[in-house]
């Protein structure tokens, strides 16, 4: 049995519950994604823990690197893990200890928006933000928003599409480099992780609906990192129409 302060990626050691999910066998990326995402979302993984490196985190789950590392930046992109560059990964702030998302300070038991509330929000808010995007964004942001949306190629577990698309969608946000749209980014990936959400998407979930969604994902990042923000816009506009549609009817 591994000690959990071998697990603590050099931080405080973690409680023997939250160890255990680093010390679990995984068949498929897809299982350590939901059982790091419970430990976020639920508590059980402290705001502020550290996580184990890596490399030990492929060695104690039997999972490969970049299968690890692929999993870590999706909860990354979904704002519940902060990864910091010489630093390590870090559960982010907001998350479990009664809020539903990153700097939401939402409490728990507050009632979550309806799926149809955020599709008519996100509707109206999203295809805007290619005008800010396209002044704001450094190349290296949109090159590292092509590389994650180019990862979710392949992906056949409704949970796994699920997360590349929240993170895809959250990445806009805070592309446009304003904080208040950041704020807004965070609260709707979070808003994404209600039961009510899941269910919807779970429902719709096919690998043909996955490909239109990931070739429309593709379509926009390529707009935007060619810094045409009229047909970003339009691109938007149509992916988020055809999603409301083929979601609520």
């Amino acid at each position: 049995m591994v000690q959990s302060d071998d697990l603590s990626g050099g931080g405080d050691p973690l409680p023997p519950r939250t160890a255990a999910v680093f010390e679990t066998r995984y068949a498929s990326k897809a299982q350590l994604l939901a059982a790091l995402r419970q430990a976020l979302t639920s508590g059980d993984l402290r705001v502020g823990s550290r996580l184990p490196t890596e490399r030990n985190v492929a060695a104690r789950t039997g999972l490969s690197r970049a299968a690890v590392r692929s999993a870590l930046d999706q909860l990354a992109a979904e704002g519940l893990l902060l990864r910091r560059v010489g630093r390590g990964t870090f559960a982010a702030e907001g998350v479990g200890n009664g809020s539903v998302g990153a700097g939401s300070g939402r409490a728990a038991s507050a009632p979550h928006a309806s799926p149809a509330e955020i599709l008519a929000l996100r509707t109206v808010i999203e295809p805007r933000l290619p005008d800010l995007i396209v002044l704001n964004a450094a190349e290296t942001q949109l090159e590292e928003m092509r590389a994650f949306v180019l990862r979710g190629r392949g992906s056949r577990d409704w949970r796994d599409c699920e997360a590349w698309d929240a993170g895809f969608h959250r990445l806009l946000f805070h592309a446009t480099g304003n904080q208040l749209f950041r704020e807004l980014g965070d609260r709707i990936a979070a808003e994404r992780r209600s039961e009510a959400w899941q269910r919807l998407k779970q429902r719709d979930f096919s690998p043909e609906n996955w490909q239109i969604y990931q070739g429309e994902h593709e379509e926009i990042v390529e707009a935007l990192c060619n810094r045409d923000r009229a047909h970003s816009r339009d691109l938007l506009f149509r992916h988020l129409t055809g999603v409301q549609q083929r979601l609520l009817g």
